[in-house]
């Protein structure tokens, strides 16, 4: 009786620590998952760094991770957010064109993209400009992105200019005309261009993208979505290098534009594409801002 006591105690112990055992693992498990379940988009962060700029944390599906993984990569990507506002805005692509600023700009805590911080850069309306250190040679295929907010109608977003100084030969331009819709064009044989419907100088944020392929035309978006009526037509841009100018080049003569061509307002987050991206992809960019 003794023997068959001690035989059951020793099965009832074996079964505690079987159950002891069990608990801990499933805990561990419970642990791993929920390190690796994050409770907001938040949870996952990464640096973004070349050896000259440096992003700081992205956090994912902001416009900052967003931009920067995507494929194809940019050729170039300046969020304007940089803080305080020096002579230069970096360069975050990883291509190190750090681009130069004409003027006053500011920075301005209002940021284009809701998950990112960091602000974004104010462009006075008066001298504010920034251009690309080095000239491009005649883009023929290309997607131009960038974030705005303005009250004010008129204003140019970004475009191509023969001269560092916004002078000489002008081409494939964004820009706010005196009505405040949106324009995108390039000259080929005359003016072609693409106008929203709408104005947006309402004091939102607002992105606004283009895309030309001389094999298949013009197209513009607004806040994630074509506007105006796309041109399919297959068209030559003018066959000049370029800088590209943001917040400020020349206008003369394009349809509706407004003076002074200088932009009033905020701006984040332009890029360059050397490709054509999907009616997808800049919908999930503007996504990742709002």
């Amino acid at each position: 009786m003794l023997i068959q006591h001690r035989t059951r105690a020793n099965r009832r112990r074996g079964s505690q620590r079987h159950l002891v055992i069990l608990a801990l693992v499933l805990a561990l498990t419970i642990s791993i998952a929920a390190a690796m379940t994050p409770s907001t988009q938040s949870a996952y962060r990464a640096r973004l760094t070349n050896s000259t700029d440096t992003a700081g944390v992205a956090v994912a599906n902001s416009c900052a991770w967003t931009y920067a993984t995507s494929s194809p990569a940019p050729y170039f990507l300046y969020p304007l957010a940089d803080n305080p506002v020096t002579t230069t805005a970096a360069d975050t692509s990883g291509n190190k064109r750090t681009a130069t600023y004409t003027g006053s700009p500011t920075h301005s805590a209002a940021n284009a993209c809701v998950r990112d911080g960091g602000g974004s850069t104010t462009f006075n309306g008066t001298n504010t400009a920034l251009v690309s250190p080095t000239a491009q040679s005649s883009p023929q295929i290309f997607t131009l992105e960038i974030w705005f907010r303005t009250s004010v109608a008129g204003g140019y977003l970004i475009g191509l200019n023969g001269n560092r100084d916004g002078t000489g030969n002008y081409d494939r331009q964004v820009y706010l005309n005196s009505s405040g819709q949106v324009v995108f064009g390039i000259y080929s044989s005359g003016f072609q261009v693409v106008t929203s419907t709408a104005s947006y100088n309402d004091g939102a944020w607002h992105q606004a993208a283009a895309t030309f392929d001389s094999t298949a035309g013009l197209t513009l978006y607004v806040d994630g979505k074509s506007v105006g009526t796309p041109i399919t037509t297959a068209y030559t841009a003018e066959p000049n290098s370029g800088y590209w100018r943001i917040g400020y080049g020349t206008l003369a003569n394009w349809p509706g534009s407004a003076t002074p061509y200088y932009f009033n307002g905020q701006l984040g987050y332009a890029v360059l594409y050397t490709s054509v991206l999907p009616a997808a992809t800049i919908a999930a960019q503007y996504s990742a801002g709002t």
